[in-house]
């Protein structure tokens, strides 16, 4: 696989028993923001890796990114009765799966974290409680009410735990956006249960 992005080229080559070696290409500016703790030399004659700092960067959270996962999850989750009112059960489970992810890459975020390689390093890198958070997410259905539910479940997961991070952070916190989602949803949840959610961010 060869994929190139911002400044680097990454090529990815798997063997048949799915053993991932990771090529990455990177320009001086993204070589320097590495570490000599990083990196282990196999060739380097100009003794490149000791111009690198010895340790790495501190961990750092960038609070417009933070805003911004937390208003594109509220974007996803106000749409969900449209998706439902057109029986469009793929799009809704699609949407779903965003929110999921969107829960990861947020507490990435609010770890400093956000750089680091592929999913598979999420073990790694977050805390086992963020890990137990993750793995109870709730996967999607086939139907409208259980789906509906389980976007619901996310939402009670997220908000909070997003607020605190916010309110630490110095992040912006979208309380006008969270008001519009929860009167979108009300049409499928209720009042009642709108209200409710939108106790969720204090």
């Amino acid at each position: 696989m060869y994929r190139q992005g911002n400044q680097q080229i990454l090529i990815n080559i798997a063997t048949k028993d799915w053993l991932s070696c990771d090529l990455v290409i990177a320009c001086g500016q993204r070589f320097a923001e590495r570490s000599q703790n990083d990196l282990q030399a196999v060739y380097d004659p100009k003794s490149l890796l000791n111009t690198l700092r010895i340790a790495p960067k501190p961990p750092t959270t960038d609070e417009t990114r933070l805003t911004a996962l937390v208003q594109e999850f509220l974007r996803i989750l106000g749409l969900l009765p449209a998706g439902i009112k057109r029986g469009a059960l793929y799009t809704v489970q699609f949407g779903l799966g965003i929110l999921r992810d969107h829960v990861a890459q947020f507490l990435t975020e609010a770890a400093g974290l956000t750089g680091r390689s592929g999913a598979l390093n999420l073990s790694r890198d977050l805390s086992s409680k963020d890990m137990s958070l993750l793995n109870d997410l709730p996967i999607g259905s086939k139907s409208a009410q259980p789906l509906i539910e389980d976007y619901v479940k996310i939402a009670i997961v997220f908000l909070p735990l997003a607020k605190r991070h916010c309110d630490t952070h110095g992040a912006a916190w979208p309380a006008d956006l969270i008001n519009a989602a929860a009167n979108s949803l009300a049409t499928l949840i209720g009042d009642a249960e709108a209200q409710q959610f939108r106790q969720l961010q204090h």
